[in-house]
């Protein structure tokens, strides 16, 4: 009798851990698939533009100090980086068409961010 109130129990621990799994999946996997990327490109585009903007802001800083240093820099580095995340978002991301892709976005994990972002980059 004792026997099966554990196989229950590990039973239902390895159910919570499949859950647990596919939420945690989904955390890392929702946003770039919405953004028509994989996990690995969305993670080294997105490392690529934040490099590049760490150094247009030190470029602005430095031409802060140093007026005649850069002066130039750090708003072409604005926007070439607008230009680039503007045509990308026009060819990978669309706002959801059905019910179902509506559905998607509102149940999608969140930490950051707001929801339904990429549908209203795909709307401008």
């Amino acid at each position: 009798m004792r026997l099966g109130y554990i196989k229950d129990f590990n039973m239902a621990l390895k159910a919570i851990f499949r859950e647990a799994a596919g939420q945690l999946k989904a955390l890392f996997t929702t946003h770039p698939a919405q953004s028509g990327e994989g996990y690995f490109q969305h993670l080294f585009t997105t490392i690529d533009s934040s490099v590049r903007m760490i150094a247009g802001g030190l470029a602005g800083i430095l031409h802060a100090l140093f007026p005649w240093l850069l002066p130039m820099t750090a708003s072409e580095t604005v926007q070439q980086l607008h230009v680039e995340l503007r045509a990308g978002a026009a060819r990978r991301v669309r706002a959801p068409q059905t019910e179902a892709e509506r559905a998607a976005m509102r149940r999608e994990p969140r930490l950051f961010g707001s929801a339904g972002h990429a549908a209203a980059s795909a709307a401008e």
